[in-house]
């Protein structure tokens, strides 16, 4: 089966906005525009300049009043134990880092809608990490296991495919590419370095259901 790169699918994914224009899909952290054209919207903020998502859902564009917003996918399946997800880095504290899970691996792909889980600094990789930071970064996407659905939702990256499979550049943040173990910014040649899982840029498996993405 050929691994469509992410640029692949979000050029092939699409859902229904209100209007019935189709729209892309996107995640937190996800550049939508210029703010000198659009005013920040619903689950959307400004920085540097520029927008980008706070949530996981359909982006939307309001010709009318210039603005651009994300509407978020609302349905929420029940998670268990075993279960591999897509989640987005949200907050770090060491030991814990805090992630919004997006979507559970399919057959069936089901939307997770920003639930909350963490995942324990022994849990990201093999051996001892001194700095998390040097791990994971804050917005960086993630394939990661769950090891306790309930009460909490506790998370693992210690899988050789699991970790980080996309990142923003820190300095300019543009999407990176991976080289070997490192990644690098072919907009400012930038490098840093991640827990990068062995699928970084594939987003193959959660995107079989994309027909189901529908308002």
């Amino acid at each position: 089966m050929m691994l469509l790169t992410r640029d692949d699918l979000m050029t092939q994914i699409s859902i229904h906005s209100t209007s019935k224009k189709e729209a892309p899909l996107v995640v937190p952290g996800e550049g939508l525009g210029s703010a000198e054209e659009f005013l920040a919207g619903a689950e959307t903020y400004e920085d540097d300049g520029e927008i980008f998502s706070t949530a996981f859902g359909s982006m939307a564009h309001d010709t009318q009043e210039h603005t651009v917003e994300v509407k978020p996918i609302t349905k929420v399946p029940e998670l268990k134990n075993g279960d591999i997800v897509l989640c987005t880095v949200q907050d770090i504290r060491h030991p814990l880092v805090h992630v919004s899970l997006l979507l559970r691996e399919g057959p069936p792909t089901s939307d997770l809608n920003g639930v909350k889980g963490v995942i324990h600094v022994s849990k990201i990789k093999p051996g001892f990490i001194s700095d998390i930071w040097g791990e994971l970064r804050l917005v960086d996407v993630l394939l990661a296991r769950v090891l306790s659905a309930a009460p909490s939702i506790q998370l693992s990256t210690y899988e050789e495919d699991l970790g980080v499979i996309r990142a923003l550049c820190l300095n300019c943040r543009k999407p990176m590419e991976r080289r070997g173990n490192r990644l690098v910014c072919t907009n400012c040649s930038r490098f840093e370095s991640r827990w990068l899982s062995g699928r970084y840029g594939r987003y193959d498996g959660f995107w079989k259901d994309q027909h189901k993405y529908r308002h």
